[in-house]
């Protein structure tokens, strides 16, 4: 059964990419340093690498049996599509630095 939640998940994960790509964005807490950030950054990146990956493989689509061009009955599993991964991935990072205090704002322009 679909989770109704996942969509407006992927939606939202999506949006933000899309917002993302037309204005540079930064995390920002107060009173953090680079490496503070930096650390952060790599802890939560990698956490929601990992889970993304979990959530994935918990939730793919079984076996399929079919019949290929040869007359073989052969079972396939679809291609995961990794676009679904990495919105939901981009999402675990935002919330995992949101849990930090971080929030996300505009990168100030140079002259």
């Amino acid at each position: 059964m679909l989770n109704p939640e996942k969509p407006c998940r992927l939606l939202a994960a999506l949006l933000l990419a899309a917002l993302a790509a037309c204005v540079p964005l930064e995390w920002h807490k107060s009173g953090t340093t680079p490496e503070d950030l930096s650390r952060d950054q790599a802890r939560c990146s990698a956490q929601s690498r990992s889970e993304a990956a979990l959530q994935r493989a918990t939730i793919r689509a079984p076996a399929q049996v079919v019949t290929d061009p040869q007359g073989r009955v052969v079972a396939v599993r679809p291609a995961s599509t990794d676009s679904e991964r990495f919105a939901l991935e981009q999402d675990l990072m935002r919330q995992c630095m949101q849990d930090q205090g971080y929030s996300l704002q505009t990168k100030p322009q140079s002259p």
